[in-house]
């Protein structure tokens, strides 16, 4: 994603639609900067980022074909769905709340992936707003990215791009079943791309947040499972945190 940005800056257009290819190939949601990189430029560079974007995506999956079947494309979203609430998600923070008060509603598993998912009474509501809440962003999302397509060219840079990129990875996790520290890793390299345009107050908000997510995983998470309340706190600054800065990115964004 990073190299991505780095080609749309560098004038190759084939080549950053094929870095978010070979991205989404290893990862999935890389393929979620492809709007983004759309937006500078004019239509003949637009069509080069989708033309190599296509061009590598029909490789990669012939290779895939050829390698491991037609179920292997798919196999990354089946094992999605089958996932239950990560107690780690924005959706399950008011029901940790919830079981720091009466542990007895609530129970935690370890699910096939490795991760803590929790269970009873509010968990299929939860996942059904976040559900709605996903929809509801990527419409907001849908609105920006129609205002800047339409914005003159001045205002439809690399720098947008990387902002707008930012922006759709902070709707994605934070409507998601699930969350990961390494989810935060995924925006440092298009928060990098906007440099000197990314403001003091925005940097320190991201270091911060980051630097909650390491106090809830590795150092306060047994304290999590076990229903402590010290890294929830952590937990909730650092979701609060996180929402502050896809907030004043889009506020800025529209403005822009």
């Amino acid at each position: 994603t990073g190299a991505a940005l780095l080609a749309l800056g560098a004038s190759r257009p084939g080549l950053a639609g094929a870095a978010a290819s070979l991205g989404a190939a290893i990862k999935l949601w890389p393929a979620a900067v492809l709007p983004a990189l759309l937006l500078p430029g004019e239509r003949r560079a637009r069509t080069s980022v989708l033309r190599g974007f296509l061009v590598t995506a029909a490789l990669l999956i012939g290779l895939t074909l050829l390698a491991a079947g037609a179920l292997r494309l798919v196999s990354p979203l089946i094992w999605q769905e089958r996932r239950g609430l990560q107690i780690e998600a924005f959706a399950a923070l008011p029901l940790l709340w919830a079981r720091a008060f009466d542990a007895s509603a609530w129970t935690l598993r370890i699910a096939e992936s490795n991760s803590y998912e929790i269970q009873g009474p509010g968990v299929d509501l939860a996942l059904r707003l976040a559900a709605a809440a996903m929809i509801a962003g990527v419409g907001a999302l849908a609105a920006l990215y129609w205002r800047l397509y339409r914005a003159p060219a001045s205002a439809r840079t690399p720098q947008t791009a990387a902002a707008l990129t930012v922006l759709t990875v902070l709707v994605l996790v934070c409507t998601n079943k699930v969350f990961s520290p390494q989810y935060l890793v995924w925006l440092a390299p298009p928060l990098a791309m906007l440099g000197a345009s990314l403001s003091r107050r925005d940097f320190w908000i991201f270091i911060a947040a980051c630097a909650l997510t390491q106090v809830v995983y590795p150092f306060g998470y047994a304290r999590l499972v076990l229903g402590g309340v010290w890294p929830l706190i952590a937990l909730t600054l650092r979701d609060a945190l996180v929402i502050l800065l896809g907030a004043r990115l889009a506020r800025a964004l529209w403005r822009g």
